[in-house]
């Protein structure tokens, strides 16, 4: 995939610059389009994003509508969330990670260890996109999980052996 415009503040991803992003790629012969969206905001995220939702599923289904007409295949890339690669979040001054681990670009900075709480809004926006990325009919899914919550998974597997719950539903 070539940069994608999709996450710049404000996104473009369901504007006009954004559909001719992807459905141009698709017109020069690209035989699969990775369109990146957000699960959910409910955790982090301080501004505007490319949320998948009701608002704007009529948006992202002329993308992939305009695509398949091209002869290109969809695949939606659902991001979580930035994770430990953020600098903050939606809720806290800090990023949000599976565990209190320092920030990728600011390693001064303790990242807030996710609650089990947090973890079912996730999943919660991860079942409603899935749904409606079904329902656009796109020919596969992929899961991001690079820079964010699954960054170390050591770190992971080390809460997972000290109980913490939290973890296992991720």
């Amino acid at each position: 995939m070539p940069g994608c415009p999709v996450f710049p503040n404000p996104p473009v991803l369901y504007t006009p610059k954004g559909h001719d992003y992807f459905v141009e790629r698709a017109k020069g012969g690209a035989g699969l389009i990775i369109i990146p969206v957000f699960a959910t905001e409910a955790v982090e995220l301080s501004g505007v994003s490319a949320v998948l939702d009701e608002n704007t599923f009529d948006q992202f289904l002329k993308i992939a509508d305009d695509i398949h007409a091209n002869g290109g295949k969809v695949c939606t890339q659902i991001v979580p969330g930035y994770g430990a690669i953020s600098t903050d979040s939606k809720r806290y001054d800090v990023p949000v990670s599976a565990s209190a681990i320092p920030s990728i670009y600011l390693p001064s900075i303790i990242c807030h260890e996710i609650t089990i709480d947090e973890i079912r809004e996730i999943q919660d926006g991860f079942r409603k996109t899935v749904k409606l990325v079904k329902k656009a009919g796109v020919d596969a899914i992929q899961i991001h999980a690079y820079g964010g919550y699954c960054r170390k998974p050591r770190k992971i597997a080390d809460a997972v052996l000290e109980g913490r719950k939290a973890v296992l539903a991720l």
